[in-house]
């Protein structure tokens, strides 16, 4: 046993040696790693592809930019102030001819990802915003995205799926169920826990008619989970 005690101090009386003989030139580069993150690199902003791959679009403190891969050109889409209206741009996405932008804002968690939130549609043409699902209260649009020839938006509200005609701004019901365990077009806790269905429903090629998933939730057990609260 005192063999065993001699040893172990011998260890920490040499590890406290090597510890004084470190270099300050490392100690500072340790500190500026750690505690400075000096050496973190840039992060690449989120971005959007656009057409067949030539460009590519990203959104920062000028406004929406597209970018060309070859030569690197950039061109300004819409200016910060334009897009000051929506608020802060969490995702967005272009219709096909890239004509109109959908743009994500004001977003909400649902269990693990912020997938509620509020939608706006930007003409880069006439640089006009149109919010989608105008009168529902905020934060509550779910999954929207344009029809193939960019003239409505679907998106999810209140477990149920909706369209809204971009030029005359009406909305129509395509579920219109009252049963919280009826879920159209998004899923519930387990299927999004296990298999990761959030977004489930698609535009057809043609846009005629909207593909989707409904659960039926009635049998599923209820139970309350206690949270452990910590000092």
């Amino acid at each position: 046993m005192k063999k065993t005690v001699a040893v172990f101090l011998g260890v920490v009386a040499l590890a406290a040696t090597a510890a004084a003989q470190i270099p300050d030139r490392l100690d500072r580069a340790l500190t500026a790693i750690l505690n400075r993150n000096e050496y973190t690199p840039e992060s690449f902003p989120s971005i959007v592809w656009l057409g067949d791959g030539g460009r590519y679009a990203t959104i920062d403190a000028t406004g929406l930019i597209a970018y060309d891969t070859a030569s690197g050109t950039a061109t300004p889409l819409a200016t910060s102030d334009q897009l000051k209206p929506a608020g802060m741009v969490s995702g967005f996405t272009f219709s096909s001819d890239a004509s109109k932008v959908l743009l994500f804002t004001n977003t909400r968690k649902v269990w693990r990802l912020n997938t509620r939130g509020d939608y706006w549609v930007l003409d880069l043409r006439t640089h006009t915003l149109q919010q989608i699902g105008r009168g529902a209260p905020a934060s509550t649009l779910m999954f929207a995205k344009f029809s193939p020839d960019g003239t409505r938006v679907a998106f999810v509200r209140q477990q149920n799926i909706y369209v809204e005609d971009l030029s005359r701004g009406r909305v129509t019901a395509l579920t219109s169920g009252r049963d919280p365990n009826i879920i159209n077009g998004t899923s519930d806790w387990v299927n999004e826990e296990e298999f990761f269905i959030r977004d489930a429903f698609t535009w057809s090629p043609d846009g005629r008619q909207i593909a989707y998933l409904q659960f039926d939730t009635s049998r599923v057990g209820r139970f309350t989970l206690e949270r452990q609260r910590t000092r």
